[in-house]
């Protein structure tokens, strides 16, 4: 509780997970989080590599708290504030893209933190459920950044002339249009049918603190907790790809001009 404030000032969150060695591999995770009996907290150390707005004041933090383990059972998750000044920044990587995110490597040095949730669910029950989340953000940035390419490309056709017409009037960049059009649709039909599955679970979920469900109830709220869990991947993996695409083909069409930074 001691960490809302801060975070509720608009404060920068971060959650470190992956590692030099385990990658995406993450029950290898081998961040230590061990007790300390004197200062009364957990104390994390080791590296984290990769890590997205690595330098937040806020962190969650999956790291191996059980002793002599190997396997996801023994990761537990923790929140970490920057303030204590015991994680250090070795590294910005000088990424692609994105620029304007920083993505980090950390080194932990008997840095203090707090377990969040109960010890062993940090892999196997919080990331899997922050994963999933992040997954349909993605899903949503994704269609958003589809549909503005898609505007950009159509206002840009029906202005440019070429040969005396405009160049939408061409049958290649006509069709190009089209297909953009198409896979946009698509995202946007993805993204609101996994929605809609998340929001009735979640819904059924709630309720579920207020009252006992009844057995139908129950039922078709594992009916929706199943789809949600199998489309929200799926859409993250569409949405991506196809706003890749949709960015690509509307530098097609705007020919040089879509090369150039201004």
């Amino acid at each position: 509780a001691k960490y809302l404030p801060r975070v509720s000032r608009g404060e920068t969150c971060a959650m470190d997970l992956t590692e030099p060695d385990a990658g995406s591999d993450l029950q290898a995770v081998m961040l230590k989080a061990h007790w300390d009996e004197t200062k009364g907290t957990w104390l994390l150390n080791g590296v984290k590599r990769f890590i997205t707005n690595g330098d937040g004041h806020i962190s969650l933090v999956l790291a191996r708290s059980e002793e002599g383990t190997t396997d996801a059972r023994g990761l537990s998750m923790f929140v970490y504030d920057r303030s204590h000044m015991a994680v250090k920044v070795r590294r910005i990587e000088n990424k692609l893209g994105i620029k304007g995110s920083p993505t980090c490597e950390l080194v932990f040095t008997n840095a203090p933190a707090e377990l969040v949730g109960d010890r062993k669910m940090g892999l196997i029950k919080y990331v899997m459920s922050l994963m999933n989340a992040a997954r349909l953000g993605i899903g949503a940035q994704s269609t958003g950044l589809s549909e503005a390419a898609y505007r950009e490309a159509l206002k840009y056709a029906q202005e440019r002339m070429q040969f005396g017409k405009p160049i939408i009037e061409f049958p290649a960049v006509a069709e190009m249009l089209s297909n953009m059009k198409a896979k946009l649709y698509g995202s946007r039909a993805m993204l609101y049918e996994t929605t809609r599955f998340v929001e009735i679970y979640k819904d059924y979920t709630h309720l579920s603190h207020d009252r006992k469900l009844t057995p139908e109830e129950r039922a078709e709220m594992k009916t929706y907790t199943r789809l949600a869990d199998a489309f929200t991947p799926m859409l993250k993996l569409m949405s991506s790809e196809y706003c890749n695409q949709l960015a690509y083909d509307a530098i097609q069409v705007f020919g040089g001009s879509g090369y150039m930074k201004d």
